[in-house]
């Protein structure tokens, strides 16, 4: 459960310089942001580089899709040795369905994220992994587990970041622009805004 805004959460997608931060220690290091950049530096021969792009998808009928692709590594050695790679192509759905595309050597796999508001701001985030058969029940548990190590960090900040209606945004935040024009159409005329949400009762 994410005690943040339903928006906060796709709107990560878009986010994408904050790969390069809050996700680049390794998942052996833990999800606790208050620990893992200072923790066990020998754990820091290991870390994950990404790199990747946010998009609509054009086309009519295709207004309420939004796509994000990623490369991902997990190397040491400054990045020279690559332990582990996989592409990752997660296509959002309307405002709260993700399906992640993801591609390895040991096979192909599918992580549908679901986000199910349960009060104006507080949502609940559930994950299924399918695979192919040549993805081994170990490999797989260690993807999901560091999937879930990933999201409980991104979790310490939707718990914690405040919504600015017009922040300032850097050239890398650019795309996060473009995800707030896209994700408007979601919302009615009458949908509850921050200036009115304190009037709905809720047990957050």
């Amino acid at each position: 459960e994410v005690l943040a805004h339903v928006q906060e959460i796709p709107e990560n997608g878009a986010d994408i310089a904050h790969l390069g931060h809050l996700h680049v220690p390794s998942v052996f290091k833990g999800a606790d942001l208050q620990t893992i950049f200072t923790n066990s530096k020998i754990l820091d021969v290991a870390k994950h580089e990404w790199q990747g792009t946010w998009r609509t998808l054009e086309g009519e009928g295709n207004e309420h899709l939004a796509s994000v692709s990623i490369q991902h590594a997990f190397a040491i050695n400054a990045g020279t040795i690559k332990l582990f790679e996989m592409t990752v192509e997660a296509k959002q759905i309307g405002p709260g369905l993700v399906h992640l595309h993801l591609n390895t050597s040991l096979g192909k796999g599918v992580l549908v994220q679901t986000v199910t508001p349960l009060g104006p701001l507080k949502q609940k985030i559930c994950h299924h992994l399918y695979t192919s058969p040549s993805f081994i029940a170990p490999f797989a548990k260690f993807v999901l587990h560091s999937e879930a190590c990933h999201v409980e960090r991104d979790i310490m900040i939707w718990n914690n970041k405040q919504y600015r209606k017009s922040p300032l945004l850097v050239a890398e935040d650019k795309l996060i622009k473009s995800f707030r024009t896209w994700y408007k159409q979601f919302y009615s005329q009458n949908s509850p805004t921050i200036d009115t949400i304190d009037k709905y009762d809720t047990d957050w």
